[in-house]
């Protein structure tokens, strides 16, 4: 099967049907289908722009053309916006599926931003980094999830109700409708970003699923274990809101604004 009919199959199994050929656009690392070439092509040239910038901010370097290739597909919606990326293997090729659904004036923005370091975290991590990870980075890198974190780690500090952090460490997915989960790894993710650099990071991500969360928390933060990084992470998180004097207003975000996260298809 060629390239382009490869890529035109995964497109389909996530594309809305009314998605014409002829508004697909592509460059050497990332294909678009959008409701019209124009909006195609928008996104195109956004991605690609994005995808430089993280990969320097995070992984220290371009990435070489192609690795991480993705493809697109645009809806355009006034009313809701949802995001999604998947990974999916076919005929020995892995294939990066990002779906966006948002008005047209925020497609090019925070939520693409979140995509696409999926899209680059997957590519690194073939073996795949812990659900918590893969979420909290991208969450890291999107100026309009602070917010909603911050919000949660205030919920989770007047109510007690702080989420376990052996229970996050482990999970095998996690999505933005698992609140407690989801944003408590994005904050957790910050937290240790403090602690260390990005490099660091990702080192301690992969130790803890393949040696166990206790070695790799001594290994690299010197934290005894998964109990007292709990202990320190939520002192630190709570500290952080008392000098925090921004508002609790989010700013710019779309209704229904809903994202999925990066899971394996089936």
């Amino acid at each position: 099967m060629e390239a382009l009919n490869q890529i035109l199959f995964a497109l389909s199994l996530i594309a809305p049907s009314t998605t014409d050929p002829a508004t697909l656009v592509k460059s050497d690392n990332v294909e678009v289908a959008g409701p019209t070439k124009e909006v195609a092509k928008e996104v195109l040239s956004a991605a690609e722009a994005i995808r430089k910038k993280l990969a320097i901010e995070w992984f220290g370097r371009e990435l070489p053309r192609g690795v991480g290739y993705c493809a697109i597909t645009v809806e355009l919606s006034d009313q809701e916006q949802r995001c999604a990326t998947w990974q999916m293997e076919r005929d020995g090729c892995t294939y990066q599926l990002v779906r966006l659904k948002a008005p047209r004036a925020d497609l090019a923005g925070s939520p693409l931003v979140h995509e696409i370091l999926h899209v680059l975290t997957n590519s690194q991590f073939p073996q795949g980094l812990p659900a918590w990870a893969n979420e909290g980075v991208a969450c890291v890198a999107e100026d309009k999830e602070e917010f909603y974190c911050r919000r949660a780690v205030a919920w989770f500090s007047k109510t007690g109700n702080w989420p376990r952090l052996k229970e996050i460490l482990e999970a095998e997915h996690i999505s933005e409708n698992e609140h407690k989960r989801y944003w408590a790894a994005a904050s957790l993710t910050r937290y240790l970003l403090v602690r260390g650099d990005r490099q660091m990071f990702f080192q301690f991500a992969s130790a803890g699923k393949s040696d166990g969360w206790n070695n790799a928390l001594r290994r690299y933060y010197a934290v005894q274990d998964v109990n007292d990084l709990e202990k320190s992470w939520q002192a630190w998180a709570v500290e952080g809101l008392q000098r925090e004097t921004k508002p609790l207003v989010p700013s710019g975000m779309a209704p229904n604004e809903q994202r999925v996260s990066t899971v394996p298809a089936n």
